[in-house]
């Protein structure tokens, strides 16, 4: 996760890097000619400054670049995606640079055994069991627990 430090929003550091690299590279195929799918919609969406996104064509060595990153991103790790930050000079939405990618546990922590000292981690749609509807759950139980 990465830090706006301005707007204190948390991001994912791959993500962002992700949607920056494939903005870059449908900018650079509207600028050649070819189309993007979905134009349409973004263009309605973001109706700001035309000269700020206009399209800009990119060389075959950086488009090449790109796309392996794009292909390889799920093998990097914290570092390697906070370089690949810089080198590309991805920025936060006003202008300032993200904090250093810190890790996070997309798991939900809980403990085993009655001792409590055994710590385990559960996926997020397991423990989402906690937020239903109890009296529903007993109902469908036939009253018993």
């Amino acid at each position: 996760m990465s830090k706006d430090p301005k707007t204190g929003e948390l991001l994912r550091t791959d993500h962002l890097l992700e949607e920056a690299l494939e903005e870059r590279l449908k900018s650079h195929r509207l600028a050649t000619g070819g189309t993007v799918e979905a134009e349409k919609e973004d263009s309605k969406k973001k109706k700001k400054s035309k000269d700020k996104n206009a399209p800009q064509k990119l060389d075959e060595k950086t488009v090449e670049l790109y796309e392996d990153i794009l292909a390889r991103i799920d093998d990097l790790d914290g570092p390697q995606l906070a370089e690949k930050l810089k080198e590309f000079n991805v920025l936060a939405p006003g202008g300032n640079e993200y904090d250093p990618p810190q890790p996070f546990n997309l798991m939900f922590p809980t403990t085993i055994g009655p001792s409590t000292n055994q710590p385990a981690f559960l996926r997020p749609e397991t423990a989402q069991g906690q937020f239903l509807n109890f009296a529903e759950l007993l109902e469908m139980n036939n009253q018993a627990m």
